[in-house]
């Protein structure tokens, strides 16, 4: 049988017979579950998901009509939410996502769309400019401040949210525009403290966020595998948390190390000049004959970056 002319020819166990898709969705609805909810729902939260999202902007949104329709998309994600699952636990952690999708439900109403978007971050999608979307922010903020979570057991748990905000079209032009802009504003949010509002129009122009830088990394003409870009990544985010940190590549010439690295600075500082995050690129190149001193890469890499301060 095929399916928009994709075949389908999975098996179970050799002694049991192939489940058509007509069976497939049978059991489904038996279940009580509409189809298209497994593919655009989250399944903990019950609200869409990042797929549902993308679909949304490739078939719904009429790009080009955006100077009449506009819309905003607000970023967020939990502050510290890392803490509470090494503090209360996993369980605690899902009831505190299960929680912000509710609360993002009631303050949606018929004008948004709340959205799981990946682990802790979640999205509103909602219609109008800057000033519609930071009510809706300052609306959502007030109601997370004034009603904590209360975990199995009574423990109350008060959760603040950082959100970042972007408007199409004053600031993008394309879903994904959208999404990297709000990302940034968001990004800008939480270097600022957290618990807080940012919309994108409100930054400095060479702020980026660590995923972006990832994902530029990613989709660049750079010689790098993914353990490390996940090593950069790491080190990008303790960076972000005010945490120095040294990224050191080695290897034969040709590898694209200098590329490698080259894309790393411009992306940290948002822009090719001006002012941004401090990266600084050195290179030490090794020499046979004193291979016998330990560490001496290190040192001359050292001397390098000492250079680079005024003092």
């Amino acid at each position: 049988m095929r399916v928009r002319g994709i075949p389908l020819t999975w098996r179970a166990l050799p002694t049991i017979r192939i489940m058509q898709y007509d069976d497939l969705i049978a059991s489904i609805q038996q279940l009580g579950k509409d189809p298209a909810r497994l593919i655009f729902e989250d399944e903990l939260t019950a609200i869409p998901n990042r797929r549902f999202l993308l679909n949304y902007f490739e078939h719904q949104v009429r790009w080009d009509l955006l100077d009449v329709a506009p819309i905003s998309l607000l970023m967020m994600d939990v502050d510290y939410f890392k803490r509470i699952n090494d503090t209360h636990g996993h369980d605690a952690g899902d009831q505190a996502l299960v929680y912000v999708a509710r609360l993002l439900k009631d303050v949606s109403g018929e004008q948004s769309i709340p959205i799981r978007y990946a682990g802790d971050e979640f999205i509103v999608l909602t219609s109008g400019l800057k000033d519609e979307a930071l009510v809706l922010a300052e609306t959502l903020v007030e109601r997370i401040h004034a009603e904590p979570l209360r975990l199995a057991g009574g423990v109350e748990l008060p959760l603040t949210l950082s959100i970042g905000i972007a408007t199409a079209p004053d600031n993008a032009k394309t879903g994904k525009e959208l999404t990297q802009k709000a990302d940034t504003a968001l990004y800008q949010a939480k270097r600022a403290g957290r618990d807080r509002i940012v919309h994108v129009s409100d930054t400095q122009p060479e702020a980026v966020s660590d995923k972006v830088v990832l994902r530029q990394l990613v989709g660049g003409a750079i010689c790098a595998r993914q353990e490390e870009l996940n090593q950069v990544k790491t080190a990008i985010q303790q960076f972000d948390q005010g945490e120095g940190r040294f990224i050191v590549v080695e290897g034969a010439a040709g590898m694209g190390k200098t590329m490698f690295l080259e894309t790393v600075r411009r992306l940290l500082q948002g822009r090719e000049e001006g002012p941004g995050i401090d990266a600084y690129v050195v290179r030490s190149i090794g020499l046979l004959q004193e291979d016998y001193r330990p560490y001496y890469l290190m040192t001359s890499i050292l001397v390098a970056l000492l250079g680079y301060r005024e003092d």
